[in-house]
């Protein structure tokens, strides 16, 4: 959960990607999370050993849930398996995957919501 949690706007930085309007920056908004799930699977950006605990890889878990926090509720249902083994523990990983669309949701502040929105919370 916290690898998702520390890793799911990566897509947000993109280095090949120069916005030239606000449209622009939209796109990315919208589909930075796709790029988030793309950069932690490239084993150039990331060694297999971050991803791996009692020895079990986690890095497509990781990857999913990242891409999870910026699609719906049904996206989830249909592509997370509710269950995971590790080691000796299992994780409910769609349990993850709406906690971090949650956290993600109420992350806001006056430069991303609409002023009334802001200003009523």
């Amino acid at each position: 959960m916290l690898y998702a949690a520390m890793m799911h706007d990566l897509g947000m930085v993109d280095t090949s990607f120069d916005p030239k309007s606000s449209e622009d920056l939209e796109e990315l908004r919208k589909n930075h999370h796709k790029k988030s799930a793309e950069m932690i699977m490239n084993k150039d950006m990331f060694e297999d050993d971050l991803f791996l605990i009692d020895g079990i890889s986690v890095r497509r878990e990781v990857a999913d849930a990242a891409k999870s926090h910026n699609e719906s509720v049904k996206w989830i249902i249909e592509n997370i398996r509710e269950h995971k083994g590790v080691g000796n523990d299992s994780v409910n990983l769609r349990f993850i995957c709406y906690l971090l669309r949650i956290a993600d949701l109420i992350d806001f502040d006056n430069q991303r919501t609409p002023l009334i929105v802001y200003s009523f919370f």
